[in-house]
């Protein structure tokens, strides 16, 4: 036993649980991204060494530990005819089990496992408290467990991708604020308004027909149309009223059937 890690008999083959994560469909295309990943686990498995099970989430590194595996994203792998036997979730209860089915646990990179520090730190932890190391493809396949200098090299990664995920975070929200005070739109059209689109800005975009969106007020809303979904024109339809009892300004007071005035 090194480190607390129980070294496997000489010839014995080693069981290993690949975890592999993919962003969701508006980032990345998740069945291209589990292909990689899965290539580059068993590419670096050393002789002996064998994927026993595949534990697989399409969500957000930055979805905390305890929450993985709630959605039903993974469908995208399994309809894809890709091998799923489990979540974050079910790893976690097999490496509990009295006898979980593999002794290694393998990533393609340890940003991988969580893009949080302090999660990516706990699932190492909870791993190792049951005898079986966390793993990833850039650094050395062995059951012992890692040297000081990766256990470094490894800290300074994952504080990298904690800073880098807020960092992104961070910049994407000032560039949507910017984009809205050059005046284009974000989002959906709001009511009232009419798109007025014009060619991207950046010349690559614009060859693909790409398009920035400015708004412009729309004078008459259509009946029927999604921008007036109270039927006829702003200035002539009958709102409906709402479940709550709101009622645009200015509306007459209506009388209940007690004789009692609601608003």
């Amino acid at each position: 036993m090194v480190n607390g890690i129980p070294e496997p008999a000489a010839g014995q083959p080693v069981a290993v649980a690949a975890l592999v994560r993919t962003s969701t469909l508006d980032l990345q295309d998740p069945v291209a991204s589990y292909r990689r990943q899965l290539r580059a686990m068993t590419g670096w498995l050393p002789a002996g060494w064998y994927i026993t099970a595949v534990y697989a989430d399409v969500e957000s590194g930055a979805t905390a530990l305890d929450h993985r595996s709630q959605s039903q994203s993974w469908r995208v792998l399994t309809d894809a005819g890709l091998r799923r036997d489990g979540g974050m979730a079910d790893l976690l209860a097999e490496a509990m089990a009295p006898d979980p089915c593999f002794s290694v646990v393998a990533v393609e990179e340890v940003e991988r496992a969580s893009r949080d520090f302090y999660d990516s730190i706990t699932l190492e932890r909870r791993l190792a408290e049951q005898g079986i190391p966390l793993l990833a493809t850039d650094e050395p396949p062995d059951i012992t467990g890692l040297s000081p200098t990766m256990i470094l090299v490894r800290r300074i990664k994952q504080g990298v991708a904690e800073w880098y995920r807020i960092a992104l975070k961070d910049k994407t929200r000032k560039g949507h604020e910017q984009h809205a005070l050059d005046g284009y739109n974000n989002g959906r059209v709001p009511f009232g308004y009419l798109p007025d689109r014009i060619p991207h800005a950046v010349p690559a975009k614009a060859a693909l027909g790409l398009s920035r969106t400015r708004l412009k007020t729309d004078p008459t809303p259509r009946h029927g149309s999604r921008r007036c979904s109270t039927g006829g024109s702003w200035n002539g339809c009958r709102p409906r009223r709402s479940r709550c009892g709101w009622r645009p300004p200015g509306s007459p007071p209506r009388t209940g059937t007690a004789g009692r005035i609601t608003r």
